[in-house]
């Protein structure tokens, strides 16, 4: 068995609140220009944020890659990340990449350019190759 991931997506809570997805995202625009008073407004807006977010992280967890042990070997699993990804960032990658405990491969692209790839997918080639599922290289 082998898994490689390209896009790689820690779970769908992280991404909602990295770009301010979720219902409370408008408020979490407006908090940043607060005055005092709306500051403390503001602190009970942000619990409600992070109750908010916790309920959608369990609601998703079943979902989520690290919910579960791997049934894949470590050898076997390759995970790719661009560097100036916008949209999954490595703080998606990273957390994958431990879990399956294997080294993370990155490029220097992301969202939507994917500068460098080719270099990145030398290891799911050679990977591809152990496992016998592509011929040797010439």
């Amino acid at each position: 068995m082998l898994g490689v991931s390209r896009v790689v997506l820690l779970d769908v809570t992280t991404v909602l609140a990295q770009h301010s997805l979720t219902p409370s995202g408008v408020t979490k625009r407006v908090d940043a220009r607060c005055d005092a008073l709306g500051e403390l407004l503001s602190l009970g807006l942000r619990g409600i944020r992070v109750a908010q977010r916790e309920r959608m992280r369990a609601a998703h967890w079943a979902a989520s890659p690290l919910a579960r042990p791997s049934l894949v070997a470590p050898e076997n699993v390759i995970i790719i990340a661009g560097e100036a990804d916008v949209v999954t960032d490595m703080q998606h990658a990273q957390p994958l990449a431990t879990h399956f405990n294997t080294p993370l491969t990155t490029f220097q692209g992301g969202h939507p350019l994917h500068l460098g790839r080719t270099r990145a997918f030398v290891p799911v080639g050679e990977m591809l190759r152990r496992a016998g599922l592509l011929d040797r290289a010439p």
